[in-house]
């Protein structure tokens, strides 16, 4: 199976549109132009909404994504290249792509052949505007607006290539600081964290440190980051996680991560094992767990480990819940072994059910290696690059609520296709305590 189309390819399949093989020629012919606007490319937002769209769309439009617009402004983002454009190029941007369609970085300056969605931003809110929408963008300075709206932007032209028609013409607002009010732009100053532990490395774990490593730390050396997981990185990663490049087969997904981490110069410490029930959090290790795993039988275990708060999101599976994400924050009177109670992992059925649909049953001939690889594709758990990225910037922020001695959102439901984008509901009572902070940041 093409690794690229593992986890995407049952979105076409089980929508009715075709067959294995012509879903996997389907996303081999998608293309997208990301144009990042003049007037928009010299802010923090802009330009990680551009790089957010390029390191997300390259995952599903395998036809080719090209950065066009101000590609020559100086990059601002802690990221070791000198410009916007050489950066977009070496998270797989390509050049002189025949777009099929447009993502807009910012304020539209001219109209644009075919089918256009436009990203902007203000403050914590971030959304999607129709591509003829000539309303300005607000406040840029932050990145995690712009990493919401990049995600938001590509899901757009997603939705829109694969035959959703409406795709891209409503104005569509979330708020990464007050998930309850979509127009709420949010505190001007606020305080990043200092300890964070990751556990789980893979399409959401990915994600997190991709919203990490954008925030402006000016003194990142005193900023402690934890890696756990045990796992290895394989080819279907390769779709899905953000991260991840060809080169990293077969390594370890803590070591991939952490040339990141320490690329950034984050003080990195790391566990290359599994999380059981007789894991413990040590004295003076981060009081902050973010958690990206898929196992809800070792999430269940997560209250155990003796963490102040944990940060827990989970991922729609399946071809009708892909757009769909949730995360909660735990902490000491609520438990994730209480909220998931009743709630069990059943792999085998989850697949069996699938390979009984007509679709599946069609593929399978009677040929065993053709027969194994339509279990491999029925088997595997729909992801989408731009849902991760999303959910990532929401436990970011989250995690910068904590250090702002802020109550978390407890619970923040979302959908990349629905209106609302998230509902949500705040812990009133969810201070435990405080863990600290890194520095302050500018919003």
């Amino acid at each position: 199976m093409t690794h690229e189309l593992e986890r995407l390819v049952q979105i076409y399949v089980e929508s009715g549109n075709g067959t294995i093989a012509q879903g996997k020629r389907f996303y081999k012919s998608l293309t997208l132009e990301v144009h990042l606007s003049p007037n928009d490319s010299a802010t923090p937002a802009g330009q990680a909404a551009a790089l957010t769209a390029i390191a997300t769309a390259v995952r599903c439009f395998l036809g080719g994504v090209e950065l066009t617009g101000d590609t020559s402004q100086k990059l601002l983002l802690p990221l070791k290249f000198k410009t916007v454009g050489e950066a977009a190029k070496a998270l797989g941007g390509r050049t002189n792509i025949r777009a099929q369609r447009t993502v807009i970085i910012g304020s539209a300056l001219r109209s644009y052949p075919g089918w256009t969605v436009r990203a902007w931003w203000d403050g914590w809110v971030a959304g999607v505007r129709a591509g003829t929408d000539t309303i300005p963008s607000g406040k840029g300075l932050n990145v995690l607006s712009g990493i919401a709206a990049g995600n938001l932007a590509v899901s757009e032209a997603f939705q829109h290539a694969i035959g959703n028609p409406r795709a891209g013409l409503k104005a569509r607002t979330l708020s990464l600081w007050n998930p309850s009010d979509p127009t709420d732009v949010g505190e001007d100053r606020v305080f990043l964290p200092e300890a964070l532990w990751f556990l789980g490395l893979g399409n959401l774990g990915q994600s997190y440190l991709w919203s990490l490593i954008l925030l402006p730390f000016n003194n990142p050396s005193g900023v402690r980051v934890v890696l756990q997981d045990f796992d290895f990185v394989q080819p279907p990663n390769l779709g899905t996680s953000i991260l991840t490049s060809k080169k990293d087969f077969g390594r370890r997904k803590g070591a991939l991560v952490g040339d990141w981490v320490l690329a950034r110069k984050f003080t990195l410490a790391r566990y290359d094992r599994r999380f059981d029930e007789t894991f413990h959090r040590q004295d003076g290790e981060p009081t902050i767990l973010i958690s990206g795993l898929d196992s809800l039988k070792v999430r269940k275990k997560l209250g155990g480990a003796g963490f102040d708060f944990i940060i827990d999101a989970g991922l729609g599976n399946s071809a009708l819940t892909y757009h769909q994400f949730r995360l909660n924050v735990f902490y000491d009177e609520f438990q994730p072994e209480e909220h998931f109670r009743g709630q069990e992992d059943d792999e085998n059925a989850r697949v069996q059910k699938k390979l009984a649909l007509p679709v599946y049953q069609r593929e399978l001939t009677g040929n065993a290696k053709k027969d194994c690889g339509v279990a491999e594709i029925a088997g595997a758990s729909v992801a989408a690059p731009f849902v991760s990225g999303l959910a990532g910037a929401f436990v970011i922020s989250q995690a910068i609520r904590i250090s702002s001695n802020q109550n978390p959102f407890i619970s923040i439901s979302g959908s990349v296709l629905n209106d609302p984008i998230v509902t949500a509901t705040e812990g009133k009572k969810a201070k435990v305590k405080y863990p600290g902070y890194s520095e302050p940041m500018a919003c």
